[in-house]
């Protein structure tokens, strides 16, 4: 069946009439939870926190427990990682590069596998195993044991925060078909609010496999180098004269930064799938409304975003002061401010002068950005 198929029904739970009968959960998971060795393919199905996008992958994933030392891998597209009793090694076949960590460094492949999932549900809350599937549920027109766990789940200043597992199992040789994950809360500022989900669907399961292969060789492919992070270059210093930087405005007419000569400018460079972007649009908002009057503009570009993710995020989160979008140089331009994260600051003085760069985002950096922006209007 395509994947297409299960990603339309892994959205809609069919409900039918409960099933108080049916095999605990705990008897279902006690294999993959004592598994010596385990190996299965996983089609994804991911929600992003900050956008409404959909995001697919494949997983291969083998784990070994049957020695001494643990062995964990699993491939994702492009991007493998590998861990022992001693490192973790992550591959990006998209360059043929590695990077060595340590053993328990976090790494989204391993991680957010679906037997860690599970692992990590059942630790982190204690009842999980003991709960029992309250209904039978329908996809592609055959019944599965519906296991659902919602540790908590109410509602505050009109908006619903929870956290739910879902498990579909196969009533005749249960095993696991399709995995759940989902959750709504507010970001780290309290106030920004977001919904998230992971589908799994599984295939290939074999649980202590007598021709299980051996995935203890670490060997590198011949090919790989060890990953060289770039120079990180120092942000542009106070009394730097302004690089230039070209843009669209909403009608689709050029603008650069020469357009606002004469005024204060906070320069924002952002990207939609940041939190910390995110987390900033309120601080942004208000020096929109403070300083709005005052000779300051806000230029907020987007360098690497496409204009209608841009403008989702607009809509989403109620930004207020204007934004602009790419031109074929904006990209480029954008290396001579020499950042190298999300979201950054310039405040650039009516001279066109830097008056001081900021990297991330922080309620001290607020502070900062706001005590700079000040001392240029006057």
């Amino acid at each position: 069946m395509a994947i297409s198929r299960y990603i339309l029904l892994g959205f809609i739970w069919f409900l039918t009439v409960p099933n108080s009968n049916a095999q605990k959960l705990e008897e279902v998971l006690r294999p993959f939870l004592n598994f010596k060795t385990l190996s299965y393919t996983g089609n994804l199905v991911e929600k992003g926190v900050l956008d409404d996008k959909l995001y697919r992958n494949t997983i291969k994933a083998s784990f070994d427990y049957s020695g001494k030392d643990s062995v964990q891998k699993v491939y994702k597209k492009a991007y493998a990682a590998w861990r022992d009793a001693n490192k973790l090694i992550t591959l990006d076949y998209s360059d043929s590069t590695y990077k060595v960590k340590e053993r328990n460094e976090y790494t989204g492949p391993i991680d957010d596998s679906f037997i860690e999932r599970i692992k990590r549900t059942a630790n982190k809350y204690p009842t999980f195993l003991k709960e029992i599937p309250k209904r039978d549920s329908v996809l592609d027109g055959k019944t599965y044991y519906l296991y659902e766990f919602t540790p908590y789940d109410s509602v505050s200043n009109n908006k619903r925060f929870y956290e739910t597992t879902k498990l579909l199992v196969d009533k005749k040789t249960f095993v696991p078909a399709l995995y759940r994950f989902e959750f709504a809360t507010t970001l780290m500022d309290n106030v920004t609010y977001v919904t998230y989900f992971v589908d799994q669907y599984l295939h290939n399961i074999r649980i202590n496999d007598p021709n299980f292969k051996d995935i203890s060789d670490m060997t590198l492919p011949a090919n790989f180098k060890s990953y060289v992070p770039k120079k990180r270059l120092p942000m542009l210093v106070e009394g730097t004269d302004v690089p230039s930087l070209s843009f669209l405005d909403q009608e689709q007419q050029p603008l650069d930064l020469t357009n606002f000569k004469g005024k204060v400018i906070l320069l924002n460079i952002s990207l939609v799938a940041c939190p910390h972007s995110v987390n900033s649009v309120k601080m942004l908002n208000d020096f929109h409304h403070t300083y709005g009057d005052q000779n300051l503009v806000i230029i907020s570009v987007y360098p690497v975003d496409a204009a209608e993710d841009v403008q989702h995020m607009v809509a989403k989160f109620n930004i207020e002061y204007p934004y602009y979008q790419n031109t074929k140089n904006t990209q480029v331009q954008l290396k001579e401010f020499q950042t190298s994260g999300y979201p950054a600051f310039y405040v650039i003085d009516k001279n066109a002068k830097i008056k001081a760069g900021f990297e991330g985002y922080s309620d001290e950096i607020a502070k900062k950005i706001k005590a700079k922006i000040e001392q240029s209007i006057l």
